[in-house]
């Protein structure tokens, strides 16, 4: 739902998108590497084919559905993937998904509903540096807030395969806007591991990033 900053709910616009994708609970079914393909499944179904594998069947069980922050394949740089562990093994996907539609009592027609997306800029950042992204098509939103009507939807970002990120500490960073200026901002910390580990808990999740903004990246033995 992206609109001039005139109208009172564009800045939690893309909060709300994100948030939408994360209503189930999540859960991957094997501990197989996660491919190129699986990746490409998750940038390319995560609002459309994935969103409705998560509304009729309740459990996720690998792409495209698991597009949220706790499946280990998609990054994005909200606070609900904040101190999140990836392996060094895998295939992930840097992407967001960004929605606009009517709110009650507006009358948009579609083909005003995706100029509106077409207006809008994502930029990526990974430790500082730009990412070059790819945009998907526009495409009709199968689970979207519960405020809008007709939604559409489009996904930005980027495959990044094994190789193109190292282990460690990474900041990703994301910066949204239309031609009324910033819609908002957002930067995260996540780490790569050497190898799959088990699953922090949030209270550890916390702890760490913590830690890293008031002292800088702790010891890999201590991560």
């Amino acid at each position: 739902m992206f609109r001039s900053p005139r109208r009172p709910l564009a800045a939690l616009a893309p909060v709300v998108a994100t948030l939408a994708l994360l209503v189930a609970a999540s859960a991957q079914a094997n501990s197989e590497r996660v491919t190129r393909g699986d990746a490409q499944a998750v940038f390319e179904a995560a609002s459309t084919g994935g969103a409705a594998i998560r509304v009729h069947s309740g459990v996720i069980e690998g792409a495209p559905a698991a597009s949220a922050a706790a499946d280990g394949i998609r990054i994005n740089a909200f606070i609900l993937w904040e101190g999140r562990h990836y392996c060094s093994l895998d295939w992930h996907v840097v992407a967001i998904n960004l929605s606009d539609g009517n709110l009650a009592g507006e009358s948009r027609t579609r083909q005003e509903i995706a100029e509106s997306l077409s207006t809008v800029e994502v930029v990526f950042s990974l430790d500082g540096v730009p990412l070059d992204t790819t945009r998907a098509p526009v495409r009709p939103n199968l689970n979207p807030p519960s405020v809008l009507f007709d939604a559409l939807t489009f996904t930005e970002g980027r495959l990044m395969a094994p190789e193109d990120l190292s282990v460690g500490a990474h900041t990703l960073g994301i910066v949204i806007s239309d031609p009324g200026g910033i819609i908002d901002t957002s930067q995260i910390i996540f780490f790569v591991d050497a190898e799959e580990r088990e699953r922090v808990s949030d209270s550890e999740r916390v702890l760490i990033v913590l830690h890293i903004r008031s002292h800088g990246a702790p010891t890999r033995g201590s991560m």
